[in-house]
């Protein structure tokens, strides 16, 4: 259905904030967005975005404030029966997929430039992670995923 000719990952935003709690045990509760869409469609290009939000709030007490937002720009190849529905599953997966090694290797590397303990996000499936994507994949394709 279709090819990558092309991945390019650019950071848009990496942030951290150091809250000076003192030493304790934390749970960490990261609030991830994604969004898909097109780049240049005459080029082949379309894009995954995740912005990811670690924060101190009411409910979680956290030493430290992180923002990461990237994108990865894929150059697709795209065959003649390949719709729309098709690549805007791709971008929500496999995307999601390939671009959150990258943000998750960004917050620990962030973490242990600034001297603070480690913070390491969790290895995630993109199936389980948004989950308006099953509804969605039921709705286009008429299957469950698995």
């Amino acid at each position: 259905m279709l090819k990558i000719k092309r991945v390019e990952i650019t950071t848009d935003e990496l942030k951290l904030k150091n809250n000076y709690l003192p030493e304790g045990e934390f749970e960490l509760m990261p609030q991830i967005a994604r969004n898909v869409g097109v780049e240049n469609k005459a080029e082949g290009k379309y894009y995954t975005l995740i912005k990811l939000k670690i924060e101190k709030n009411d409910e979680n007490n956290f030493p430290v404030d992180i923002r990461v937002s990237m994108k990865a720009i894929f150059t697709l190849e795209l065959e003649e029966n390949c719709e729309d529905k098709h690549i805007e599953r791709f971008l929500r997966q496999q995307g999601v997929h390939i671009l959150y090694p990258y943000i998750r290797a960004s917050v620990s590397s962030l973490s242990a430039s600034a001297m603070i303990p480690t913070v390491t996000l969790p290895i995630v499936n993109a199936l389980k992670l948004f989950k308006d994507d099953e509804k969605w994949i039921y709705e286009n394709f008429k299957e469950l995923n698995k």
